[in-house]
């Protein structure tokens, strides 16, 4: 008995040949699996990517953004 399996028939444009790729079953779901998961991702990623940088691009151009990082030396106050 034959294993299933998937063939895939690529005929170029003005070429008679025809190439054949025979696949087997598991590595056509595990492709269809991963194009999946991937897509998922790539999709997700831009879900939350555009509001994480458009919410940096807000903090980084208020005026209190100069303050944010830490003091010099010569700026802190001095008690005496």
């Amino acid at each position: 008995m034959k294993r299933r399996g998937v063939t895939i028939v690529v005929h170029t444009d003005g070429d008679l040949n025809t190439r054949q790729y025979r696949l087997p079953m598991w590595a056509f779901e595990a492709g269809k699996w991963a194009a999946l998961v991937l897509g998922l991702l790539v999709v997700l990623f831009f879900t939350f990517a555009g509001p994480i940088s458009r919410a940096a691009s807000i903090v980084m151009a208020s005026p209190l953004s100069r303050f944010a990082g830490p003091a010099p030396a010569s700026v802190l106050p001095v008690r005496l």
